[in-house]
């Protein structure tokens, strides 16, 4: 049986095909901030509370391509940024001098990138469709998906460094993690965002939504067991340069993906963990945070500093 709310989608969509050229693009404007409503429920909400996952799509088309621009390009600069990093980060490892300031600049030039696409790509009553309070809003986000997101990745995958850990083998070692790290984190995204933009473009049950999203997290779920095995192929000695398992910093990975995945699907069945002692990247008043429990290595296990 359809919901009243699918019955006033069906209309929008409906008065909004009849029409052509301007007229369709003056109606999706006027219809914006009433679709608005229906979706979240209510303006205010907004970005700094996601709405239900039962009340996040179907959007209007226009709102469809403006979120399909954006995400896709959000997350080939989060991409951008880890590789970045990570070139840096490999050089100076291996006590090879890092060009900062040029590296600095990429990483900005790839963010001021993703703001003009999205200036382009989209218009306010959009973005409030889409539950961003608006351009600001939005823009924060996607920086915060591009460059905060990206470094937070990068700072797990090394965080051995912090450690004191500066051999060759180390070197290599956290090389070939971050590597494959990579391209671990993309094909996650890869394998989430058609469930994200099938929730965006087709009006769904909200159990099925919650089943599809259950149903990709279980595969990449299981899907880590095969990880694990390529992690620790690349690099042998693992456990003893991190002091942590393959599986737990995989997973330390994945939460950056739903970081980044929250930063462009705002609805509450995507979580993005802010800050948890332990999982390799120093947030908020964490003094570090090596990804373990050794109390010996400088830095303890309740992320304070210590002998």
């Amino acid at each position: 049986m359809r919901s009243q709310r699918h019955v006033a989608l069906e209309g929008v969509f409906s008065t909004a095909h009849r029409a052509s050229g301007t007229a369709v693009r003056r109606r999706f404007a006027a219809l914006g901030a009433a679709l608005a409503w229906l979706v979240v429920g209510h303006p205010t909400w907004a970005h700094n509370a996601p709405p239900p996952i039962e009340q996040w799509g179907a959007f209007l088309p226009a709102t469809q391509t403006c979120l399909r621009t954006i995400s896709r390009s959000a997350h080939a600069c989060f991409d951008t940024v880890v590789g970045l990093e990570q070139r840096c980060r490999d050089e100076q490892a291996l006590g090879q001098p890092c060009d900062t300031t040029q590296k600095d600049a990429d990483i900005s030039a790839a963010d001021g990138a993703l703001r003009a696409t999205l200036a382009g790509a989209c218009e306010e009553g959009q973005l409030t469709e889409l539950s961003f309070i608006g351009f600001f809003d939005a823009g924060a986000d996607l920086t915060k998906l591009c460059v905060t997101q990206a470094q937070e990745a990068v700072a797990a995958i090394y965080a051995p460094v912090r450690s004191g850990a500066s051999s060759p083998a180390a070197a290599q070692c956290m090389a070939a993690a971050a590597s494959y790290g990579r391209k671990v984190m993309w094909y996650a995204l890869q394998r989430e965002v058609p469930v994200m933009e099938r929730i965006a473009t087709q009006l769904i049950e909200t159990d099925e939504k919650q089943a599809s999203i259950l149903r990709v997290e279980r595969e990449l779920a299981a899907d880590r067991t095969r990880w694990v095995e390529g992690l620790q192929a690349a690099c042998p000695d693992f456990a003893t340069v991190y002091g942590r398992s393959a599986d737990s910093f995989l997973r330390t990975l994945k939460q950056r993906v739903d970081c980044v995945l929250s930063l462009t699907y705002v609805h509450s069945a995507l979580n993005c963990i802010l800050q948890l002692c332990g999982n390799g990247i120093p947030e908020g008043d964490e003094a570090c945070d090596d990804g373990n429990a050794d109390d010996s290595d400088g830095c303890k296990s309740d992320c304070t500093l210590g002998p």
